[in-house]
């Protein structure tokens, strides 16, 4: 569910009341979405919201090796390769599926070699990836307001798995000519607070262990940095090549 506007009545379900004694299970990128539908029929608290983690690392590879096939992953050369590509879907099942089914016909461990370095490289380079992972991403970036794609694609000039701290994207808020009215620093905090919440009720950032703080999953990195690098923005892509040579 991509909008909170859907007329329950057209589709035949009662409101979601007590007295209907009827309940509705929504699935949405977007917690605000799921909030705003929620709240046309109740009081916010009638909201469970059970969200969708990532895969731990045992359902991750039981998941892996179905598509996979044993056959080809319990070989003692390609094992560790194995672990190593899955390590990179960073427990995201739809990575996991589509990189799964591309590997299903790799059975030489050169071609996993190779697989990998594809990978580490960019996971864009691997094929599947484009076509069937960046492609649903890409949908839910497209649903993102220009200002929130703007922090999103900055976000990818952090290193790789680096708890990024708000305060370190208050430079970013001064920057940006849509938040240029802004003349107190406090403001430009208070923007990037509001702007990080909306990334991350859209699933497109995650929650940090250290306060005040977030991540980008790997998945989500390599679609900003392929979004750059395929859009016209020149001056962020130079930044991300120089931000990625320097880890290096």
């Amino acid at each position: 569910m991509w909008e909170p506007v859907i007329n329950v009545d057209e589709i035949c379900i009662p409101a979601p009341k007590k007295e209907h004694g009827c309940k509705i299970l929504l699935a949405a990128r977007s917690r605000e979405v799921v909030t705003r539908f929620v709240i046309r029929f109740g009081a916010r608290d009638s909201l469970r919201s059970i969200r969708v983690n990532k895969l731990q690392p045992d359902e991750a590879w039981n998941l892996f090796v179905q598509k996979v096939g044993e056959d080809i992953t319990s070989k003692s050369s390609i094992v560790f390769l194995a672990k190593e590509v899955l390590r990179k879907c960073g427990g995201l099942p739809l990575a996991i599926v589509v990189i799964g089914g591309t590997m299903s016909t790799r059975k030489t461990e050169g071609e996993w070699k190779d697989a990998l370095r594809e990978l580490e490289q960019s996971a864009s380079n691997l094929e599947g990836m484009k076509e069937e992972v960046f492609s649903i991403l890409m949908f839910s970036f497209e649903k993102l307001k220009p200002i929130e794609q703007s922090l999103f694609l900055n976000c990818c000039l952090f290193p790789e798995d680096y708890q990024i701290s708000k305060e370190e994207l208050v430079d970013f808020a001064i920057g940006e000519e849509t938040l240029s009215g802004m003349h107190r620093l406090q403001d430009n905090r208070n923007k990037v607070d509001v702007l990080v919440a909306k990334l991350q009720n859209s699933s497109m950032l995650e929650d940090s262990d250290y306060f005040d703080a977030f991540k980008m999953h790997d998945m989500m990195r390599e679609l900003a940095v392929w979004i750059t690098y395929t859009s016209n923005n020149k001056y962020l892509s130079m930044r991300i090549w120089k931000s990625m040579h320097f880890q290096v």
